[in-house]
């Protein structure tokens, strides 16, 4: 059976081209003797223009490498990586922060100063209740804080007299640190791996 549109196309293509020759005006007669060979022709053309993008479009979806995530070779990189290329925030509560456990009950993460330069300084933490992972020096956390206090820095250690070459460096260390460091939660632990596509690293659950 032929194609409905082929048998209307057909007849349209036959009446203008008996109107071509039969019109005695050279101008009319011309325009519809080429509007038949545009109706014949067109369809070639574009069905042919639809291939080409098709096949572009396959040769795009084969030559398109997948995206893939980074990894690190050690929770240091990883820590060291979001101090470069993260966005930094000055300390407040209730917002959260990427860090490295220097011991089960301490936390140092990266930060802006009141002066905006980006510091590294100590807080005081505990684990999240609904964090099953256990916890260990030299973990890369998340760190939600819960309180605000002071910024402690190697500098500001220094300033205190506070030093390794003194005698009571670590009692005085722990003192201070313990007793005027902000306060936070242990949220996530966190794996070596990068999502690529949310620029956040993959939880350890």
């Amino acid at each position: 059976m032929m194609n409905k549109n082929f048998i209307i196309k057909s007849g349209l293509v036959i009446i203008l081209f008996g109107i071509a020759i039969y019109e005695d005006n050279r101008v009319i007669s011309f325009i519809f003797f080429t509007l038949p060979w545009f109706i014949i022709l067109y369809p070639f053309f574009f069905k042919k223009q639809i291939r080409n993008e098709e096949l572009f479009s396959e040769e795009n979806k084969k030559n398109k490498s997948p995206i893939r995530n980074l990894f690190f070779k050690s929770n240091k990189d990883a820590f060291e990586y979001t101090q470069k290329y993260f966005s930094n925030y000055k300390l407040e509560a209730k917002s959260v922060y990427h860090g490295i456990c220097l011991t089960p009950y301490l936390v140092q993460i990266h930060c802006l100063d009141n002066n905006n330069n980006n510091i590294l300084t100590p807080i005081v933490v505990e684990k999240s209740k609904d964090l099953k992972k256990k916890i260990q020096v030299g973990d890369f956390v998340l760190v939600g804080i819960e309180e605000v206090k002071e910024l402690i820095t190697s500098e500001k250690l220094k300033k205190l007299g506070i030093t390794s070459e003194k005698k009571d460096y670590e009692s005085k260390l722990k003192k201070k640190v313990l007793r005027d460091s902000s306060k936070g939660v242990i949220l996530k632990k966190l794996t070596l791996e990068l999502d690529i596509k949310s620029h956040q690293f993959v939880f350890d659950e």
